[in-house]
């Protein structure tokens, strides 16, 4: 198992309003105690086909953090969070109120965190 929350990410001086999804640990990646994994996107989440960019590790705060973003980034504010299971190699089941149930990452690649990196989230 392992943690996971979704923020919405406003006034960032050099992209749109969008929502980072944020996962404390993923299966195979090798990352320190203190990272986690991020990903964006602009797509509404409670809708098919939900389209993710990979945007690497980010300080393990950000499971919990709400406010301004260091370095005059915006600010977040947290709109879901809950457990998540990874499912083979490429599903994840997450537990939140929004992102809940068996989602499938498609894209290029043999190995999950390949996927990752050119992905579209769809719920099966």
């Amino acid at each position: 198992m392992s943690r996971f929350a979704i923020l919405r990410h406003t006034e960032h001086p050099t992209s749109k309003d969008h929502y980072d999804i944020v996962i404390e640990k993923i299966p195979g990646l090798k990352m320190d105690s203190e990272k986690i994994v991020k990903f964006e996107t602009t797509s509404v989440l409670t809708k098919p086909n939900i389209k993710i960019k990979y945007m690497g590790l980010i300080g393990k705060k950000y499971l919990q953090y709400e406010g301004i973003v260091d370095g005059n980034r915006g600010s977040v504010e947290k709109v879901d969070l809950g457990d998540c299971e990874f499912v083979g190699n490429n599903s994840v089941k997450f537990s939140g109120k929004i992102l809940n149930g068996i989602y499938s990452f498609k894209g290029a690649g043999g190995e999950f965190i390949n996927i990752l990196e050119s992905s579209v989230l769809c719920k099966e």
